[in-house]
């Protein structure tokens, strides 16, 4: 995990990540997601790296958000696409895929339901279609 000091990117919100090893720096693999939080902005909302501007992400709609339990997705995909939605949670271990099928084009709606075994606490959708990548701030209270 890598802080950053709020003071540090509150004027323009931008930061840059560079990732070194003993040999110097170092492009990050294919897959890499890095999780951006804004803890002291409304709603903790927070950005995801790798990949189109947010403003050019599909719109989707997540609710009840906090869940407990089911979640409703609305969204819309300008073309058929394989896509995949895992859960996440705060160290970045990979929970559970909970959906991972050919999404035909157009509006969709999706219900899912998150494991039972999961305790209250904050977790997060990364959703993969299109070629892009959208992550989302989910909180379960059981």
């Amino acid at each position: 995990m890598i802080q950053i000091p709020y003071e540090s990117y509150v004027k323009d919100r931008k930061v840059r990540v560079v990732f070194r090893n003993v040999d110097g720096s170092f492009a990050a693999k294919a897959g890499l997601v890095l999780l951006c939080l804004d803890h002291k902005a409304k709603g903790g909302s927070g950005g995801q790296s790798g990949g189109k501007e947010a403003s050019q992400a599909p719109r989707l709609q997540i609710g009840p958000n906090p869940t407990r339990g089911r979640l409703l997705i609305n969204f819309h995909l300008d073309k058929s696409a394989s896509m995949k939605i895992d859960l996440f949670d705060l160290s970045g271990r990979r929970i559970a895929t909970l959906y991972d099928s050919k999404t035909p084009s157009g509006k969709q709606r999706l219900t899912l339901t998150l494991p039972e075994r999961l305790s209250s606490g904050v977790y997060f959708l990364i959703i993969k279609a299109e070629g892009e990548s959208i992550s989302e701030k989910v909180v379960l209270n059981r």
